[in-house]
C-alpha cells in the first residue's frame, strides 16, 4: 500500500509537481520524510520493497525514489536490482537512505544503479539539495532525449549520427540542407534543379 501526501508551495513550476516515492518500513521515518518534502513536492509512501515496485509502475509513477536498504522481506538492494532491470522504471532516479555507512555498502548501492547514497541520520538541507539536483538532472535528460528524437525525424540518419560525433562533415551537410530549404521557394526552383547533384545546387545558391 502507498500513502499519498499533499503538494507544494514555493518550488519552480516543473519541480513543484514532481512526485516522490518514500520507501521505509519504519512509520516514523516515512512521516519525517513526508513532512520534510510535502511543501515542495507531491509525496507518496510505501512500507515495503514489494509496495515500492508496485508504486513505481502505477499510472502516476514517481519522478524519484527515496529507498531504505534494510527492510523485512525484499531489501532495498533487491528493489534497486529489479527497478534497474525493468524498462518502465530503469530511468527513475533512486537515492538510498540508510544507516549502512561503510564504503563497501555505498559502493554496492551505486554499482546496482542508485543515483545517490545518503546515510542516516538524515540532514534535511542535504537531502533537499540532493533531491532537487537529481530531479533537475532527470528532467534535463528527458528534455534532451525528446529533442534528440525530434531531430532524428528531420535529418538523414548519417547526418544525425555525425552531429553527435561532432564531425566537421556534419556541420557542412547541415548548412547545405538549410540553404536548400531556405531558397526552395525561388520561382521554378524545384523544376529547374530536380536532376542536379547537391553540390551543383549549393554552388548555384552561393
Amino acid at each position: 500500500m502507498t500513502e499519498p501526501v499533499r503538494p507544494p508551495a514555493d518550488e519552480p513550476q516543473p519541480l513543484r509537481r514532481s512526485r516522490i516515492l518514500v520507501v521505509d518500513d519504519t512509520e516514523d521515518i516515512r512521516y519525517f520524510l513526508a513532512t520534510l518534502l510535502q511543501d515542495r513536492y507531491e509525496v507518496i509512501a510505501a512500507a515495503s520493497g514489494e509496495a515500492c515496485l508496485q508504486a513505481a509502475v502505477a499510472d502516476k509513477r514517481p519522478e524519484i525514489i527515496l529507498l531504505d536498504v534494510v527492510m523485512p522481506g525484499m531489501d532495498g538492494y533487491e528493489v534497486m536490482r529489479q527497478l534497474a532491470r525493468d524498462a518502465r522504471t530503469a530511468d527513475i532516479p533512486v537515492i538510498f537512505l540508510t544507516a549502512l555507512s561503510s564504503v563497501e555498502e555505498e559502493q554496492r548501492g551505486l554499482d546496482l544503479g542508485a543515483t545517490d547514497y545518503i546515510t542516516k541520520p538524515i540532514s534535511p538541507p542535504i537531502l533537499l539539495a540532493r533531491v532537487r539536483l537529481h530531479l533537475e538532472r532527470s528532467a534535463n535528460a528527458k528534455r534532451l532525449k525528446s529533442l534528440s528524437e525530434q531531430l532524428s525525424r528531420y535529418l538523414a540518419p548519417q547526418v544525425y549520427q555525425s552531429l553527435f560525433d561532432g564531425s566537421r562533415r556534419a556541420e557542412i551537410q547541415t548548412q547545405r540542407k538549410r540553404l536548400t530549404v531556405f531558397f526552395s521557394d525561388i520561382k521554378n526552383f524545384t523544376m529547374s534543379t530536380a536532376q542536379w547533384q547537391p553540390d551543383e545546387v549549393t554552388f548555384l545558391l552561393n
